[in-house]
């Protein structure tokens, strides 16, 4: 079971007049959202992805595979929070997850300490892009899952620069991974390239694709040795989908 419980002054009931006022949850104001037995903090913009209520089948998915591998080690790529990587890591997997955006970054740190699991997590405040170094992350009116190092894909809230690590790096540093997740507002298609043949150093991926770069990623992954399919429209949105994609038996 799910219930939400205001942290701050700001209401449910404000937050929601402001979205309907300004087409977009406040950026302030905090909620906690408990989800069986993991418990997160995040801002009231966050709700939707702290509840993963858009995206029911792959969250289904990534924790039944998790439960069954639970050993294993599980990457995240726009952490976020922490929605899939806390409850992941108290199943007992290793997690590493990757997020951005500084304040964001701050939840997903006290979300880790909340729920017990900083031991089975390592915690990176840096954007998965195509190279290693710094770039501008844009923050989107829209929220902290908005925020995207592509200028145009939201619309834009100022930016603060941050530090980037290609996935080959990643990938170096982590070793063999048991499942990953990649969700980085439409940058996907670029990380994943970077990497090249380094993407089969993990057996199954879960992307987040548009109309735009499903084609391409899907080619990509194929002719990487993956199968491909799409799991799910997410909630809300006019063409936005989750694809898993598992590596061939050998």
């Amino acid at each position: 079971m799910t219930f939400f419980l205001p942290l701050t002054p700001r209401s449910c009931a404000s937050a929601v007049i402001h979205r309907l006022i300004y087409g977009r949850w406040p950026r302030r104001g905090f909620l906690a959202v408990k989800r069986g037995k993991v418990c997160l903090v995040g801002r009231q913009c966050d709700l939707l992805e702290m509840t993963l209520m858009d995206e029911p089948k792959t969250c289904k998915l990534v924790t039944d595979f998790c439960k069954k591998h639970t050993h294993g080690t599980f990457l995240d790529l726009g952490a976020h929070v922490g929605a899939y990587a806390i409850p992941i890591a108290k199943l007992g997997l290793k997690v590493i997850a990757v997020e951005p955006s500084p304040d964001t970054f701050k939840s997903l740190a006290h979300n880790a300490q909340l729920n017990n699991v900083n031991s089975n997590i390592v915690l990176v405040n840096a954007a998965a892009w195509d190279y290693d170094g710094t770039a501008k992350l844009y923050l989107s009116r829209l929220g902290g899952h908005g925020d995207s190092l592509l200028k145009g894909h939201s619309l834009s809230n100022g930016w603060v620069e941050v530090q980037t690590k290609s996935l080959s790096t990643l990938l170096d540093e982590v070793g063999e991974l048991d499942i990953a997740k990649i969700d980085i507002e439409r940058g996907e298609l670029r990380v994943l390239k970077q990497a090249g043949d380094k993407v089969n150093r993990v057996s199954t991926w879960i992307i987040e694709v548009s109309d735009v770069t499903k084609r391409d990623i899907w080619n990509l992954m194929r002719e990487q040795g993956f199968e491909c399919r799409i799991i799910e429209r997410l909630l809300g949105t006019k063409g936005t989908y989750n694809m898993l994609c598992t590596r061939h038996s050998s």
